[in-house]
């Protein structure tokens, strides 16, 4: 996949024709856009080296997140991992020192539903790689299909969102969605966990109102539904058949993308957010004896019975959204994260789930903080993108808080990181200083300039 970032060293809109005809010009755009990327990769910053020394981070607030705030604490990082955490930890020899004084040290944020990697230009099809022909792709792996110098990595790490889920799209099953930090040179350096579930996305259930509409939305639902099912079916089959007859069994590697699906080593993603969608897939997924994670989840809160007695997690994708229903409540959406924690729903909260807003994951914080505005408590809402993502995900040994034994995927704020006024200062991936300059930052700097030059020709006279 080729990458364009707009801050190039050269006005790039400068070379733009004037007298370009306006059929010509998006066209123009496209070639320019996609052909720069060779001359313009070098501004993705460079990825960095783990240090020779321990790193101790001293000043800090730190936000533990499964423990009380430490004013003042102290962090050391030993071979990208969390060594030593506390008021005053034990230093050891030839340490680095940074000091953090006035900032807030936060573990790195994880956001469990993205596209990351996967499209650049949304609307330039030779930018996105999201899913494959077909119904049924199971096989599909998203995290090889990444782009590690996309521009969207360094503006989503730019705001403390270190570690993302990225997601095939289409289809009914769309294949295996991967977890990768946001700071390497390939898809195998970004690696957190190459394969984490099967995503399944399951069709629209309600019917239109016309006789003659309703049976043909019928027929294309439950042909949709046996699509699903069958392939299960198969895969259950075919698993069984490898088992007794490992050597004369032809492999298939559609269904050998669902072992781990059918065997529960990994989980099934059902992206559904209307009631009866859930419902429909809920149970399909009981019946299937699969270990599903519900994403999307709009009305979940109307079936916390079943997602109790299944003991099933929820990927809540966006809490700055609109009702499914107009006769909804206007805050249906925000306060869903305090109605799941009141009923004793394990749930998350991540980023909308669309492609179009690969460029907003940043704002990621944002979505917890809107849940705050409605009944969620700030703390409860930094857990609901660190930790309680991490343990959904499968990773809470290893990130989601800061606490000893766990990588040092962690980043400095000055602030309160769900507001948005808060800028984040530094980052480490895992133990690893991030430089966190990225296309914003360089076109503000920019176009700064161009105010100030302004300013002073406002002052010539005539």
């Amino acid at each position: 996949m080729k990458t364009y970032t707009a801050s190039s060293r050269r006005n790039l809109l400068g070379s733009i024709p004037g007298n370009l005809p306006g059929k010509l010009l998006g066209l123009f755009l496209v070639t320019v856009l996609t052909s720069s990327s060779a001359q313009l990769g070098s501004q993705i910053p460079v990825p960095a080296k783990t240090p020779d020394s321990p790193l101790l981070l001293i000043g800090a607030r730190i936000h533990p997140v499964v423990g009380k705030v430490l004013e003042k604490g102290e962090l050391l990082i030993v071979d990208g991992k969390i060594a030593a955490i506390g008021q005053s930890v034990k230093r050891p020899d030839k340490v680095q020192t940074v000091d953090l004084t006035g900032l807030d040290l936060y573990p790195g944020l994880i956001d469990a539903h993205t596209c990351l990697g996967l499209v650049e230009v949304n609307a330039v099809r030779s930018t996105r790689d999201l899913d494959e022909t077909g119904d049924l792709t199971p096989e599909v792996r998203a995290l090889i299909s990444i782009n590690p110098e996309s521009m969207h990595i360094p503006v989503t790490r730019s705001n403390g969102v270190l570690t993302v889920l990225t997601i095939p799209q289409g289809g009914l099953v769309s294949g295996r969605s991967g977890l990768m930090s946001l700071e390497g040179w390939t898809w195998e350096h970004m690696s957190v966990r190459t394969t984490v579930g099967i995503h399944v996305r399951w069709p629209r259930m309600s019917l239109p109102e016309k006789e003659e509409e309703r049976k043909k939305a019928r027929k294309a639902r439950d042909a949709k539904l046996d699509k699903i099912r069958e392939l299960f079916s198969q895969a259950r089959a075919y698993g069984a058949a490898r088992k007794s007859r490992p050597d004369t069994q032809q492999r298939d590697l559609a269904l050998e993308a669902l072992q781990a699906a059918i065997r529960r080593q990994e989980p099934v993603f059902l992206h559904a957010n209307g009631f009866r969608e859930i419902r429909a897939a809920l149970l399909w997924a009981q019946e299937a004896r699969l270990r599903p994670i519900l994403v999307g989840g709009l009305d979940a809160a109307r079936l916390t019975d079943l997602l109790q007695r299944m003991e099933v997690p929820v990927i809540l994708t966006g809490i700055n959204r609109i009702p499914l229903r107009r006769d909804d409540a206007y805050d249906t959406a925000f306060s869903l994260p305090r109605r799941l924690q009141k009923a004793g729903i394990p749930y998350c909260i991540a980023g909308k789930d669309t492609p179009f807003e690969v460029a907003n994951i940043r704002n990621l914080p944002y979505e917890a903080g809107r849940a705050v505005a409605y009944g969620l408590s700030p703390e409860e809402a930094l857990r609901a993108i660190t930790i309680l993502p991490a343990r959904i995900l499968g990773i809470d040994d290893r990130q989601g808080s800061l606490e000893v034994g766990k990588e040092a995927t962690l980043f400095a704020a000055r602030g309160n990181i769900l507001e948005v006024t808060t800028p984040v200062l530094a980052a480490w991936i895992p133990g690893r200083p991030l430089d966190l300059s990225d296309r914003h930052k360089r076109l503000y700097r920019k176009y700064r300039k161009r105010v100030e030059g302004k300013a002073v020709e406002g002052k010539r006279k005539d």
